[in-house]
């Protein structure tokens, strides 16, 4: 295993949380009972044996940690972690199959004043798509039709009814 996949997976299994937290833990409980258990008489026997406890049970607490996480449901095992997916990279089917896309640029500033500069960079961008178009001679599709609406869409009106509101495409359930 790759020293830093095992690294990796010491963090997602919360196994380096686990040692400081067990760490501090013990330390303020060794603390504790070397102050406390003096005043009841209590013989520094028991108080090695005590920290000595502690000091066995860290690996015994970080191995536990590999398995097992707590969680707000209680002490569950920790799930194994999924493969990696392969992403596969698909070419277009067909070289004609290309599409631009000229996306709305809406003001938004304070200042109606410069309402112009949105509108222009639309125009910008449609007048480039069609550079494109007639620099690349494998767009045969694209005619260099640009849809004026899409840009300005009711510029300076609240959508009321509902053939005014953009639509939302709903992922398909299956």
């Amino acid at each position: 295993m790759d020293p830093r996949e095992f690294f990796d997976e010491l963090k997602r299994r919360n196994v380096f949380t686990v040692a400081v937290a067990y760490a501090v833990g013990g330390w303020a409980l060794a603390e504790g009972i070397s102050q406390v258990f003096p005043v009841f008489d209590i013989p520094n026997s028991v108080v090695r044996l005590i920290v000595l406890f502690i000091v066995l049970g860290f690996p015994v607490a970080l191995v536990l940690s590999w398995f097992f996480d707590l969680t707000r449901y209680g002490i569950v095992r920790t799930p194994d972690r999924a493969p990696e997916a392969k992403i596969d990279i698909v070419g277009p089917s067909n070289l004609a199959e290309k599409s631009i896309a000229v996306l709305p640029f809406e003001n938004l500033s304070e200042e109606k004043a410069n309402a112009y500069f949105a509108s222009g960079m639309g125009g910008r961008s449609s007048h480039q798509a069609r550079a494109v178009g007639r620099v690349e001679g494998d767009l045969s599709r694209f005619d260099g039709k640009i849809s004026k609406p899409s840009g300005r869409f009711k510029r300076g009106r609240p959508a009321t009814r509902r053939g005014d509101r953009p639509r939302r495409q709903r992922p398909e359930s299956g």
